[in-house]
């Protein structure tokens, strides 16, 4: 039994369940549609401006328009990932400092650069074509204000330190970075209510979580609290029972209607604008299903290119979400600093996109892929700092 145990754990760690590789898939297209998004939208007229679109071109057009919508399924899953992690963490003992450590290294290690790259971007593109609508604000593109305003070391501090959009605008022209302050602060915020509602927290403990949450809750304000339910339906998969009893074609067959029901939300929302905070809600249900449905799939994956693929895009989605955009407007305004063009001109706009992702991939070698080396050096200096303390608790009271 017990060598037929770790034939089991060895199989397991070479051929991840296919739920992995489904969530991977799901989180490299996402990202991908925020990139195509951005690209689209600032290389290209939009879609009332076509001269007789074609269906291929109007299928272009709606798949490249759902760049908030793909934020939203982010935010399902980080709930998933990072909210699950605290759930289990909790059956354990819940430790605030390794919790912390891996959260800051995993945003930092691409906050930064993305932030220094982004500078320096923006701050030669400014000066370079500094009469260039992208940089000047002009337009109906995802660009509305002037992007040297808000290139600044007091605005770089705050997005370093999750404030964008709470107390400081985000940096530069790097809009994105808008929903790390929500991802941030619901990591803080989702740890705080566990602890409330635990039954092993001490009454002036939970009093003091309490005060905490609802401080937080305040301070981050209402453009942030409202998205925090999504998250938390990811969150709340933790809690969700397994379909034990279904065949693979069952569960094949719930993936496929859930990811169509899914897109056909995410769809609708882009169309129903009145009712934005509704069109987000629904789509956070949507994206709550179609993730349990993904976590019936739990046969092995084989090798194959899917898989490849799916987790390479998903290893990369950080960088490439938070990098893109500054490069992108640089080089597109190069091409043509006066005003979008009809995508019948699309041959340099498309080499401008595969110069942005080879430069995502570039930084994510660099930086990203070491988050594991960057955790570990924190770890061993957070070890460090408590063992001084002790020795210095140690030597106190020996001298008392």
């Amino acid at each position: 039994m017990a060598s037929a145990s770790r034939v089991q754990v060895s199989r397991a760690s070479v051929h991840p369940p296919m739920a992995s590789v489904h969530m991977d898939a799901l989180r490299g297209l996402a990202a991908l549609a925020v990139f195509l998004g951005h690209w689209r939208n600032i290389s290209f007229v939009d879609y009332s401006s076509l001269v007789h679109p074609s269906l291929l071109l109007r299928v272009f057009y709606l798949l490249t328009s759902l760049g908030h919508q793909s934020v939203i399924v982010f935010f399902v899953l980080s709930g998933y990932l990072v909210g699950g992690s605290a759930v289990r963490n909790f059956s354990s003992g819940w430790r605030w400092s390794p919790y912390l450590l891996n959260r800051f290294s995993r945003l930092w290690i691409v906050l930064f650069p993305a932030l220094a790259f982004g500078c320096f971007w923006d701050m030669l593109g400014s000066r370079v074509f500094s009469r260039s609508f992208l940089y000047l604000g002009q337009g109906q593109t995802v660009i509305q204000w002037h992007i040297p305003d808000r290139v600044s070391w007091p605005i770089a501090a705050g997005n370093f330190f999750f404030l964008q959009n709470i107390r400081v605008p985000t940096f530069g022209s790097n809009g994105p970075l808008w929903s790390l302050a929500n991802e941030f602060w619901y990591y803080i915020l989702f740890p705080a209510l566990l602890l409330i509602a635990s039954r092993r927290t001490a009454f002036y403990a939970r009093a003091g979580y309490a005060l905490l949450a609802a401080f937080l809750l305040w301070f981050i304000g209402y453009g942030i609290d409202v998205l925090f339910p999504v998250w938390l339906m990811g969150a709340a998969l933790a809690y969700a029972p397994e379909w034990k009893s279904a065949s693979r074609f069952r569960v094949n067959l719930l993936i496929g209607v859930s990811a169509i029901a899914a897109f056909a939300v995410a769809s609708a929302g882009r169309v129903g604008q009145r009712y934005p905070l509704l069109c987000d809600l629904a789509l956070g249900v949507a994206c709550t299903v179609l993730l349990w449905a993904l976590l019936q799939a739990r046969q092995e994956a084989r090798p194959s290119l899917y898989r490849k693929a799916s987790h390479f895009l998903a290893s990369m989605s950080y960088t490439l979400y938070l990098v893109h955009l500054p490069l992108l407007l640089f080089l597109v305004s190069m091409i043509h600093p006066d005003q979008r063009w009809q995508p019948d001109r699309a041959g340099l706009p498309l080499l401008a996109a595969v110069a942005v992702f080879l430069y995502s991939v570039l930084l994510y070698f660099c930086f990203e892929r070491n988050t594991g080396v960057l955790r570990g050096f924190l770890s061993k200096l957070l070890d460090l700092c408590h063992s001084s303390l002790r020795g210095m608790r140690r030597r106190a009271s020996s001298v008392h």
